[in-house]
Order: C-alpha cells, then structure tokens, then sequence
C-alpha cells in the first residue's frame, strides 16, 4: 500500500475506540501495517492491560509477532476518566487513574526503548487538562502532565538512538469518556473553545500520523495541540 507510513509497522494502544481507533484507520490509511491493543480489544486486536508491566511487555513481544518484527511506531492511547472533585476523590480513583493514563504510558514505552529500531517514533496521548488543569479533574490532570512530562524526557534519552519521541495533547473531543460526562458537560465548557466546539477523534489521528511520519523528522519532545484553542503557546 502506497503511503507516507507505507513499510511501517504500528502498534496503538487503547485502540478499541474514540482516539485509538481513529488512529488505527488514520495509520492504516497512509499504508502502516497496523496493529490494535485494548483492555477489551476488538476483532483481531490483541487484549492488554495497561496497568500490569506483565502485560505490556506481552503486548509488545506479541506485537513484534503479529507484524513480522518489532513496531517502528507506538501509539500510547490508553486513558481513563472520571469527574470528581478532589475532597471526594478516593485513593483507588486516583491510584487507577495513574495507573491507567502514566504507568501504562511508560511500561509501553519502557518496552518500546529497549528493542525498537533507529527511526522510530513514539507518539503519546496527553491532554490539554495536562498543561492548565482542570476542576474535579485533579487525578487525571496529573496523569497527562506526567505523560507530556515523560514524553520529553524520553525524547532527550531516545533522540541520540534514532528514535523520535513526541505527544499530542487534544482538546475535549468526541469519544466514549466523555459520553460518560454530565449531559451538559460540553454546553458549559465548549464556552471556553475559540472554535466553538469540540473535536472529533479523526482531527487528533491527523496529528498522531503526522507525528510517526517522516514530516516530522525535525519533532523531537513536542506537544501538539489540537484543541480548538483552548491552550495557546
């Protein structure tokens, strides 16, 4: 298949739905051999947990299996959220939510870093929450800081190796999570977007295939925002 990933072989995690699965057809469509894995994995994707080390490093052996060798691309875009105020949130929505959103994050990398290939690239789901926070969102604002945190430090670790490491940190956007938020969530908060609106999973895939490809050879530890401006820099 011709394509400006034609070659590559991805594998995307949290690819069941909202922005993973949008990747998957994104990387798919511009020619990666593509390769799903989710805590409940769709037809044909591989099943993971991303808050077990174990069963990351499974996920990436039997990735390396399913695609005829070790993927060149990783997609980390596991998450998980839950609105509660912080005097409310208890010690098991905050440990799972860490676990889930940062540890998953970086047992996937770890696992990436040790056998993948000069010309690699990483590309990791942050948030936007994760540069301004958010209001009964603590838990998970810490998580995606910590994610865009790890992003640049692996970028400066991996970088010398060959091997590009970036994130996207998107707006509020059309998915399952948030179709899990107040009926009124988006009324009230789309007020905040210079666009008007919130965005769909396939402006956040757009960016994600831009960053695994060679376009953006030159991206080393940044952060895409597409967002709808609601964080400028």
């Amino acid at each position: 298949m011709s394509g400006r990933l034609a070659g590559r072989r991805a594998l995307v995690v949290g690819a069941a739905g909202g922005i993973g699965l949008a990747v998957v057809a994104r990387l798919e469509a511009e020619g990666a051999r593509t390769l799903g894995a989710d805590r409940r994995p769709r037809p044909g994707q591989l099943a993971v947990d991303v808050a077990d080390s174990a069963s990351v490093e499974a996920m990436w052996r039997e990735a390396g299996v399913r695609l005829g060798g070790v993927p060149d691309i990783l997609v980390n875009a596991a998450g998980i959220a839950r609105l509660a105020p912080a005097a409310e949130l208890t010690d098991a929505d905050w440990q799972e939510t860490i676990a889930v959103n940062l540890s998953g994050t970086f047992y996937a990398c770890r696992a990436a870093a040790r056998t993948m290939a000069a010309g690699g690239a990483i590309v990791n789901v942050a948030s936007d929450l994760g540069q301004i926070g958010a209001a009964a969102l603590v838990h998970y604002s810490a998580s995606k800081g910590g994610v865009i945190a790890l992003t640049r430090a692996l970028a400066r670790e991996l970088a010398p190796r060959g091997i590009r490491v970036n994130a996207v940190a998107p707006g509020a956007i059309h998915t399952p999570m948030l179709d899990a938020f107040p009926p009124d969530y988006e009324r009230t908060e789309v007020v905040f977007y210079p666009l008007g609106r919130f965005g769909e999973p396939e402006e956040v895939a757009a960016a994600v295939a831009f960053l695994a490809s060679d376009d953006a050879s030159y991206f080393v530890g940044q952060v895409l925002n597409p967002n709808g401006g609601e964080v400028m820099t």
